[in-house]
């Protein structure tokens, strides 16, 4: 039996926010303000997983959804 994922915004390699409309969808897949993830990603650069790693120290609400599963 094939293993169903769910699919979670913004999981993806790297953070690249173009438009305000990128910028609000990482801040809500990542449940974190503006300010947050502009600061994560100053400190960390613009890899998905070191920006995770940053605000949540490995641990965050993506792990929520994909513990549901």
């Amino acid at each position: 039996m094939p293993s169903r994922q769910k699919t979670v915004l913004g999981d993806s390699h790297l953070i690249i926010v173009t438009q305000e409309s990128g910028l609000s969808e990482w801040m809500k897949s990542l449940d974190c303000s503006e300010a947050d993830l502009l600061e994560a990603m100053s400190a960390v650069g613009n890899s998905a997983q070191a920006v995770r790693n940053y605000l949540y120290g490995g641990k965050g609400p993506w792990q929520w959804v994909a513990a549901a599963a």
